[in-house]
């Protein structure tokens, strides 16, 4: 795989981590008893450091930013069809679906463990003029999901398809802000996801299943697009 991930093998090598000989059953590309979650991201912050950030972004919400935060509230791979376009759905690209509903299982799995041990309170929760646009999710923001998968899946995207890294990776990043420009997570919540997946992107790649699903999802879309500046080679 390219150079894009290289920097970020790196990064995920130096961090401690512990793999068991086997993957858990709950997981496709990783055993979340290898991933020490105290180790990599630490504890969360105290929220109230972060409430001023909270008001400015509360106050500078537009109707657009509205309108894409409630998009984003039930996430699904259409998230990139404004960098990608129409075509890019389950119908046309089974396999590249399948690949990231497979990475989003594990993120999950493994960011719910991160809430159940810290259960920070979300923003609402630490002071009361933070208005969410959305409704308060349940479960504690540390660290956030939206943010993991975000960064995880613009990640394997652009790996997928360079000719639009960049646009798919700041994408994914906007998934992750944007929870806090919702008022639901705290900035720290929303960086804390980010390595997360970051993190996790790299494990994958130590996974033969992940290996042998992303050849799947690379040969369908070089067969979907053609070679070109958007294309998949």
């Amino acid at each position: 795989m390219r150079l894009l991930w290289f920097a970020l093998i790196w990064a995920a090598i130096a961090l401690p981590h512990r793999l068991s000989a086997g993957a858990a059953d709950t997981c496709y590309y990783v055993d979340p008893a290898g991933v020490d979650l105290a180790a990599l991201l630490g504890p969360p912050p105290a929220g109230q450091d972060e409430i001023d950030t909270l008001l400015k972004l509360q106050e500078n919400r537009s109707y657009d930013d509205l309108s894409r935060i409630a998009e984003e509230v039930t996430l699904n791979t259409g998230v990139f069809r404004d960098v990608l376009g129409g075509w890019f759905n389950p119908q046309n690209v089974p396999q590249t679906e399948l690949l990231l509903d497979r990475a989003e299982h594990d993120l999950r799995t493994v960011a719910a463990a991160g809430k159940d041990l810290w259960h920070r309170p979300r923003p609402p929760m630490v002071d009361t003029r933070i208005q969410p646009a959305i409704g308060l999710p349940k479960a504690p923001p540390y660290p956030s999901i939206h943010a993991a998968v975000g960064a995880c899946w613009s990640l394997i995207l652009a790996e997928l398809l360079p000719g639009k890294s960049q646009e798919l990776l700041h994408r994914g990043g906007q998934i992750g802000s944007d929870r806090s420009l919702a008022g639901v997570e705290f900035p720290s919540d929303v960086a804390a996801g980010e390595k997360l997946g970051n993190y996790l992107a790299c494990r994958f790649l130590e996974h033969p299943g992940f290996r042998a699903d992303f050849q799947r999802a690379q040969k369908e879309l070089e067969a979907w697009l053609p070679a070109g500046p958007t294309g998949a080679r």
